[in-house]
């Protein structure tokens, strides 16, 4: 069991603070993909936090057990070159001491169909697709409580498959925290207990269960809490009932969205 602690980290224009406890499932999303790279690298403990990141009350970077316990991965990133289990096992055991489970591995190649999204001939091409499942299982079949994964779903657009990531990523029985730099927001409603959403003007912690976004197709002085401007600006949904009878008195239209609808209004 473990604390993650953000405190006062720098994203943006702003400084945000959150408490990542054991058996949440954080999101994190931005229409700038660098600046949701940066976040999970600070939380992963790869660079530097200046004393925003703990983990039980350890500087991350200072933590030898942090990195022990944790994965931090971007499916998006080349996997490896094949899918033999027998020899991914006595490489990753012998080179780099990781518990490698073969048989769920040879599993979710199987049942993910990966075979039929890989060309061989002197040495495997996976399609993207192929890449991102191949990394998932990789990423599944490794003894780690604590996962920081960057484009989980990246290029998968077979149902079956996407929600077999998301079942295995957010199953709180096998991990303890779980932090995702999000590709694809609507699939993962219902399944986070943070959502950190890194605006292009600011950057909030949201409890998706609660907390809802404002859409406008305009603009105005009177907008607050903006999290991304331009045809669409959206912003919290925190005004007052005065503010809202001004809006609708300026003929402003607007609408109540989720966040996890923010992908459709960017």
């Amino acid at each position: 069991m473990g604390t993650l602690e953000i405190k006062n980290l720098k994203i943006g224009n702003d400084e945000i603070s959150l408490s990542i406890k054991s058996g949440m499932t954080v999101g994190v999303y931005s229409r700038n993909k660098a600046a949701v790279l940066a976040f999970l690298e600070q939380v992963s403990g790869i660079n530097p936090s200046g004393g925003t990141c703990f983990w039980d009350g350890t500087d991350l970077f200072d933590d030898p057990a942090y990195f022990r316990s944790r994965i931090f991965m971007d499916f998006s990133e080349p996997c490896p070159s094949t899918l033999r289990a027998g020899y991914l096992k006595e490489r990753l055991e012998s080179n780099y001491g990781l518990n490698f489970d073969s048989e769920k591995f040879a599993k979710l190649v199987k049942d993910l169909f990966i075979r039929q999204e890989l060309l061989i001939d002197y040495r495997y091409h996976f399609s993207e697709m192929g890449n991102t499942l191949t990394n998932f299982a990789l990423m599944a079949s490794l003894d780690k409580p604590n996962l920081i994964i960057n484009n989980p779903t990246a290029e998968v657009t077979k149902n079956q498959a996407v929600e077999i990531i998301i079942n295995e990523l957010c199953d709180r029985q096998k991990h303890q925290t779980v932090i995702l730099g999000l590709d694809n927001l609507k699939v993962f409603q219902n399944r986070l207990d943070l959502l950190i959403l890194i605006g292009d003007e600011h950057s909030f912690v949201l409890d998706p269960k609660t907390d809802r976004l404002m859409a406008f197709r305009s603009n105005s002085e009177k907008f607050k809490n903006r999290i991304c401007s331009g045809t669409i600006t959206v912003t919290l949904d925190d005004y007052s009932k005065e503010e809202i009878k001004y809006f609708e008195k300026q003929q402003i239209e607007f609408q109540k969205i989720s966040a996890f609808d923010l992908e459709v209004f960017r």
